[in-house]
């Protein structure tokens, strides 16, 4: 890698403000453990929990909008680095980025503190400020394929803003729709970034090259899921019939699967750092799958198809990479941390028990979530037990970063 920051100047700025991946994957993860804990405690035990729009909206939307909002901006705003050889954030910007994200946080939990158009304004504001700053180095050098990023957090921006419109005006239908939209949004952006990171990744692991892309797979994998954000932000038009649905699911369901097999998952299991990656990429066709089969009539609820995509694709993949990429940016050798292979094994688990098994109901509901929690909590405090060391501390390398 090269050298972009000067020794000098980065020996100033604490380590944890030195890049975005660190102050966002350590709080991004500790606010991911408060928040389950939070509402896993307020599901089953009434301790009078009242977040701003509810409980049960509060959880749904902070896993998209807090918690992987966080993991996303860490990782971007550190990549843009690399991508263009342009200083990042840092420091003191660094800093006031961080605490708009974290003020909407404590916000959220203390609704009564200011108005609610308050919340909105700090909660809202985070992701044009992300996309700016990203698309600043990516613009400077006329880099305009990773300028796509930047219409994706807009879309994140205006999608939050829909959500805290609905919520001051009580429209619960247009929540629902803006928060699913917001899944999906999230997926594609894993479907972008994965299919550009899990085959070169693999490469270095295993010395086993994949296959050349495909331009017209990776849009057809990708535009479906993009068809999919729309559909739910415009609220499921009814124009847009059951067959139609059905075929945008089954075509992304296919190319999806064809491309991942070009990317020699057989080879990585042999690597947790690999492994963890391609088995959590999975869970975008299963949860295609089950999708497809609410759509045809069976008796599985769209909420089962919801929780593959975020416990399985977005939470799966979020500790999967930033199990690597801090190792990478630290200076480290890329090597499983001991025991971070129990927690990507805890976190399949936790994606598999909340979704597809609790659609065959083999045990409660109750039980499945009480399951799925307690694996997702077990497996983000393996990682913070691990990696609060190493990401609040320099480079082992004595480089900037």
């Amino acid at each position: 890698m090269q050298q972009i920051i000067d020794n000098s100047l980065s020996d100033k700025i604490p380590a944890v403000l030195q890049l975005a991946f660190r102050i966002f994957f350590l709080s991004g993860s500790l606010f991911c453990l408060i928040a389950l804990l939070l509402w896993g405690t307020a599901l089953f035990h009434d301790i009078g929990f009242v977040p701003y729009s509810g409980n049960y909206w509060w959880h749904s939307h902070e896993m998209v909008f807090g918690f992987s909002a966080a993991i996303i901006a860490g990782f971007l705003l550190t990549a843009v680095q690399n991508w263009t050889g342009i200083p990042s954030i840092k420091g003191t910007k660094l800093l006031l980025l961080f605490l708009l994200w974290i003020s909407a946080r404590i916000l959220f939990i203390f609704p009564n503190l200011v108005p609610n158009i308050v919340i909105a304004i700090l909660d809202v504001a985070f992701f044009p400020m992300v996309a700016i700053t990203l698309a600043y180095p990516v613009i400077k050098i006329q880099q305009w394929r990773n300028l796509v990023f930047v219409p994706v957090l807009l879309l994140f921006a205006t999608e939050n803003a829909l959500f805290h419109y609905a919520v001051i005006n009580e429209q619960l239908l247009l929540q629902r729709n803006v928060l699913w939209a917001s899944v999906f949004t999230v997926v594609l952006l894993v479907s972008i970034i994965g299919s550009r990171v899990i085959p070169f990744f693999t490469a270095r692991g295993t010395g086993k090259e994949p296959k050349a892309k495909l331009l017209w797979l990776e849009l057809l994998a990708n535009s479906g899921i993009a068809l999919l954000v729309f559909y739910y932000l415009f609220g499921k038009p009814i124009v847009i019939n059951d067959t139609i649905i059905i075929t945008i699911l089954a075509v992304t369901l296919i190319t999806q699967l064809i491309r991942q097999s070009r990317w020699n998952i057989i080879y990585s299991f042999k690597e947790p750092l690999l492994w963890s990656l391609h088995l959590s990429f999975l869970f975008i066709p299963i949860g295609i799958v089950l999708l497809l089969l609410n759509r045809l009539g069976l008796t599985i609820s769209e909420s089962h198809a919801l929780h593959s995509f975020t416990v399985g694709t977005i939470s799966g993949m979020i500790l999967a990479m930033m199990a690597r990429v801090s190792l990478g940016h630290t200076g480290r050798q890329l090597a499983t941390v001991s025991p971070m292979a129990t927690a990507f094994a805890l976190m399949i688990l936790a994606a598999l028990v909340r979704s597809p098994i609790s659609t065959l109901d083999i045990i409660s509901a109750t039980m499945s979530l009480s399951l799925s929690i307690g694996c997702f909590i077990l497996a983000y405090g393996i990682f913070l037990w691990r990696y609060i060391p190493i990401l609040s501390k320099p480079r082992i390398d004595g480089r900037p970063g």
